[in-house]
This record gives C-alpha cells, sequence and structure tokens, in this order.
C-alpha cells in the first residue's frame, strides 16, 4: 500500500473543482472510511427505492437536472459519496432521457461514455438479459437495502468501490464501481455501455464494513 493510499487520497490544497460548492466540503484525509463507515446526514430513497447515505460533508453538493448529485470531496469518502450518488440517480431507463452535458458529468471521459452517449441518442430497444444484468429495478418490492461496502483500491486518482445490497425478493449481490478524479470531480469510469459497473447478483460474503440506514 502507498502512502497515497494511506493518507486517505486527500487533495491538494491549490486544486481546481468542477463546482463551486466543493470548496466547502471536507477534503481532508479519510482513510479511516476503508475500516469505518462514514458519518452521514441521512438515508434517502434513490430512483430505484433503496435507501441510499446522504452527505453535506462530502458531496454531492450539485444536483443535475437528471437526478444525479456530483461535486464530491476529493478523497476516499467522497468517491464513496459519489459511487452511491450514481446508484442513487436515474436508472438505467431514464439515463436514456439524460443530456449528454450531464453524461458528461457523471461518466470518465473515454471510448465506452461516447458509446453511452450514442446510445442514449437512439430509438429505445429491448433491454438486454441474462447474467449480468437487471431486468426490474432493486427496488420494486421496498425491501431492498445497502449492506455496507469495501474499498478495494484508493490513490488520488483511483477508487474502487464495491457497495453489498440485498433484497428478500429482487437481488442480493455486489456492484463494484470505479472512481476517476477528472475534471474536478470524481466520474465513474464505465465498464460498458450496457453495464457500467461490475455486478454480481449473488455472494455469501459479508461486506468489508458494514453501512446501512
Amino acid at each position: 500500500m502507498s502512502l497515497l493510499a494511506v493518507s486517505g487520497c486527500s487533495h491538494q490544497p491549490t486544486e481546481d473543482y468542477a463546482y463551486a460548492c466543493q470548496s466547502d466540503l471536507d477534503h481532508g484525509d479519510t482513510s479511516s472510511v476503508t475500516d469505518k463507515a462514514p458519518e452521514t446526514d441521512s438515508w434517502t430513497p434513490g430512483k430505484d427505492g433503496v435507501r441510499y447515505p446522504v452527505s453535506t460533508k462530502f458531496g454531492g453538493c450539485e444536483n443535475l437536472s437528471s437526478g444525479w448529485k456530483v461535486g464530491h470531496a476529493h478523497n476516499t469518502a467522497g468517491a464513496l459519496f459519489a459511487a452511491t450518488d450514481y446508484m442513487a440517480g436515474p436508472t438505467r431507463e431514464d439515463q436514456k432521457n439524460a443530456s449528454e452535458e450531464d453524461l458528461k458529468k457523471v461518466y470518465a471521459a473515454g471510448e465506452v461514455r461516447d458509446q453511452i452517449i450514442t446510445s442514449a441518442k437512439a430509438p429505445a430497444s429491448p433491454e438486454p438479459t441474462g447474467e449480468g444484468y437487471v431486468t426490474e429495478s432493486p427496488g420494486s418490492e421496498g425491501s431492498a437495502q445497502l449492506r455496507g461496502y469495501e474499498i478495494q483500491q484508493e490513490n488520488p486518482e483511483k477508487v474502487h468501490v464495491l457497495l453489498y445490497g440485498q433484497s428478500d425478493s429482487v437481488f442480493s449481490g455486489t456492484f463494484g464501481l470505479t472512481m476517476v478524479w477528472q475534471d474536478g470531480d470524481w466520474k465513474v469510469d464505465p465498464v460498458s455501455p450496457e453495464k457500467p459497473m461490475e455486478l454480481q447478483m449473488t455472494t455469501a460474503s459479508d461486506p468489508a464494513v458494514t453501512w446501512s440506514s
């Protein structure tokens, strides 16, 4: 583990942020979140019905018209909240109505983001099915919940977050998101246009850190 990882990947004091509100966030050392869940202000339902944590300390401090919250602290806690704020945002179906500007603010630049933008502009097509795809909203039965998380990689430019969720009726599994610091904020580095995150629908393991409402 590098010294940068131990420091909780905190930012440099002279850094430029994507949003003015980020200047009011806590960008200090948050290495403790690898072992202990960060403090939250509240828990509110996301677009999928799952309850997600809300933080005025680490962001997101900026609301996009598409429903996502962006603008997070440049540390591990900020990346963690950026991951949960992404999950709490528009469903895959609703993302088709998101503007190109919002998609660029949420997804990291690259070929996959270009494909996501192109797909959002294209006529609707049947949802993909099979292993690795969610065919209904995780929170559609009202019983889904976030169980906890694991920080699998962290440095000032990239944090890999594994979120654990469960529902008696719909799903139980993990959602892996790679968050990269780009243009002054944490963004999702998508795996593919159809599956922006790594998804394992069943798991018997427990999260490294318990975090629930």
